[in-house]
């Protein structure tokens, strides 16, 4: 078995498939021109390798470097085109009969390779660089991957130093075909942002006299939410115009994404315990959500800098390996405490306003927990979806190139649904103050669920209504009670009395 040589794997278009924005103007092409090929030798690299023939012990010699590019076949592995896996024709591949002695240290071409676009240069020793030679720029007549084979056949050559740049164009400028579905994405996305944005902050200037501390907060996220969307898509622009991303607006849209999903599980988490509904103040528990949520803010954007600003010069070392892995594995846990935290909480607190009758909160809660389990079920949706895509590419094949960016697209609208469903169950009102520190006279009576949780804190009492209120509905003194001492529910801070 050989080993594999270096390789690029670069998705296109065609100007028949997408539009033609500036700078592409309608053409695709990978051009190599700019690439050049410094001659190495070095002693150090030379002892490294094989021992030359006789007659041939000048290993600072003129060498052949060979660039192979083809047409990936899609519905299979492009290595299986080199079946053995001998891409190069040594000596002992001739020998085993796998091409002729006339190829001999050269790339071996496949007959059957889709589309084949070779080009040599002769490495001379001791110059400064070398241009790929003859006519290096290749036209993009049909979509699809495309797969680059750099190598240098002759074992006994030195190594070579590549510099420069590849440049591959679409018609509609330098993003990869296969995260160009992003840029449109984007800025749909924040222009539903934006009309949503626009219709909350009406709400709340229409209501400005009635807003509690957790519309504040949904407001925080909306507003973080715009500003990372259009960031994003500003991101793609930058990267479509000028070939390589700017690393400032890259960075700001990556702090703004990690800032996002910090405060949204944040805004959840308050909700869950109730905050500004059942709960005027959160006391001490207020700190470890906030903590909580800024250690994700954290290690998220800590991950996002590593995976997304690595050079595609850089090698990856173990120790990157073992960096991002522990970063992974403290995301996870805090991703975990955060869902087991918010689903006990609003359990407890369901149960809360179903022992004191109070149906409307009761209600409004309930379908805030259908919204998380929706999320939950779109979630394994989402998953399994991205491992059908993942595990096709993976293969080697890659059938699916297309819709790679749909992935994080998905991701991105689940998370727009579900907050938009936050801020409708939380949209400013014209009693949102009164309702929200009121007790009510409960109307669900024939409510199972809500009969069957209020009657599951009496049991705990042996059946026994221990210190029930005649107004309230409930017991006022509850050591289980985890909003005991919290101001929750409080009668005096009611705005609605018995008269």
């Amino acid at each position: 078995m050989g080993d594999r040589p270096e390789y690029l794997v670069i998705p296109k278009f065609d100007k028949k498939e997408v539009p033609h924005w500036y700078p592409g103007h309608g053409r695709s092409f990978i051009d190599l021109s700019d690439v050049k090929i410094h001659s190495s030798c070095d002693p150090i690299e030379a002892a490294k390798r094989p021992t030359p023939p006789p007659g041939d012990e000048n290993q600072c010699k003129d060498v052949t470097f060979e660039v192979l590019m083809f047409e990936d076949p899609g519905n299979r592995p492009w290595m299986d085109y080199w079946p053995e896996g001998d891409y190069c024709c040594t000596q002992s591949v001739v020998e085993a009969g796998g091409c002729s002695a006339n190829g001999l240290n050269k790339l071996i071409i496949p007959t059957n390779l889709p589309g084949p676009f070779l080009r040599s240069t002769t490495v001379k020793s001791g110059s400064g660089s070398n241009l790929i030679e003859g006519a290096s720029r290749h036209d993009i007549s049909k979509s699809g991957i495309y797969v680059m084979i750099m190598a240098m056949c002759d074992e006994t050559s030195l190594p070579v130093v590549i510099d420069g740049f590849i440049e591959s164009i679409d018609p509609y400028g330098y993003v990869p075909a296969d995260e160009f579905g992003s840029m449109p994405f984007n800025l749909s996305l924040s222009l539903m942002y934006l009309i949503v944005g626009i219709a909350w902050g009406v709400l709340c200037f229409w209501f400005s006299d009635q807003l509690m501390p957790l519309q504040f907060w949904i407001t925080g996220v909306m507003m973080v939410a715009m500003i990372e969307t259009t960031m994003l898509y500003f991101h793609f622009i930058d990267w479509n115009e000028n070939g390589i991303p700017t690393t400032a607006v890259t960075v700001v849209a990556l702090f703004f994404g990690a800032l996002k999903r910090g405060v949204s599980r944040v805004l959840v988490m308050l909700v869950s315990l109730g905050y500004g509904v059942v709960r005027p103040s959160l006391g001490e528990e207020m700190n470890r959500v906030l903590y909580l949520g800024g250690s994700y803010f954290v290690l998220s954007f800590v991950y996002s800098l590593l995976t997304e600003l690595t050079p595609s010069t850089h090698s990856v070392t173990e120790s990157d390996y073992d960096a991002v892995s522990l970063i992974v594995f403290l995301l996870a846990l805090v991703d975990t405490t955060f869902y087991v935290w918010i689903f006990t909480s609003i359990n407890n607190l369901m149960t809360s306003l179903a022992a004191r009758k109070q149906g409307v909160k009761y209600v409004l809660y309930r379908n805030f927990r259908t919204v998380l389990l929706f999320m939950l079920f779109f979630t394994c949706g989402w998953v399994a979806y991205s491992s059908v895509l993942f595990l096709n590419d993976s293969g080697g094949a890659n059938e699916n190139w297309r819709m790679r960016w749909t992935i994080d697209a998905l991701w991105e609208l689940i998370y727009f649904v579900i907050f938009v469903s936050i801020a409708v169950l939380w949209a400013p009102s014209n009693n949102a103050q009164r309702y929200a520190y009121s007790i009510e006279l409960t109307q669900l009576e024939d409510d199972e669920e809500f009969n069957a949780a209020g009657d599951a804190v009496k049991q705990e009492d042996n059946g026994e209504d221990r210190g029930l209120d005649e107004e309230y509905g409930g017991r006022l003194q509850d050591e289980k009670d985890p909003f005991q001492g919290t101001g929750a529910l409080d009668l005096n801070m009611a705005t609605t009395k018995k008269a």
